[in-house]
């Protein structure tokens, strides 16, 4: 089993005062066994820390499933 296992369906951030809602992340699925490395790139905004938030577990209000392995 994979150590990080994350599909993820969708994530956005809620609307805030005049702002709408935003997408940030859509249909992402990623895997990595245990030692190894995985690199998150993109232009700033596209949502690489959300993503990190997410498998780190400080993110938790999304559509989607991940799986850590326990050790």
């Amino acid at each position: 089993m994979a150590a990080v296992k994350l599909d993820l369906k969708e994530k956005s951030f809620p609307a805030v005062g005049d702002a709408p809602a935003k997408l940030v992340l859509d249909q992402v699925r990623l895997s990595a066994e245990a030692g190894q490395r995985l690199a998150i790139i993109g232009p700033s905004g596209c949502g690489k820390t959300t993503l990190l938030n997410i498998v780190a577990g400080l993110e938790r209000r999304y559509r989607g499933r991940l799986e850590l392995a326990a050790g």
